[in-house]
């Protein structure tokens, strides 16, 4: 095996060749689809729930609605993290 130096050349990590999604304070938006996805399931598991509450009664209603709407939370949540400023 042969180990090759790498070819001398511009840095890659300069503040000018970074792409402008990878500079501080920047957004990616183009994710924004999937945060209008999961708010809506988000509503359609609360709606659902309230639907249950209303026509089978409270236990079996936290029993099925308590992991799904704690599922499209933090899945709400989740989608809401990817979409702030990149501090790094």
């Amino acid at each position: 095996m042969t180990s090759e130096a790498q070819p001398a050349g511009i840095r890659q990590s300069r503040y000018a060749t970074l792409p402008a999604e990878q500079r501080e304070l920047s957004g990616d938006p183009t994710m924004a689809w999937a945060l209008v996805f999961s708010l809506q399931f988000l509503i359609v598991v609360e709606i659902a729930a309230v639907w249950a509450y209303r026509h089978v009664g409270p236990r079996r209603t936290w029993i099925v609605f308590l992991p799904l709407t704690l599922f499209a939370g933090l899945w709400v949540t989740g989608e809401i993290v990817r979409l702030l400023p990149n501090l790094l």
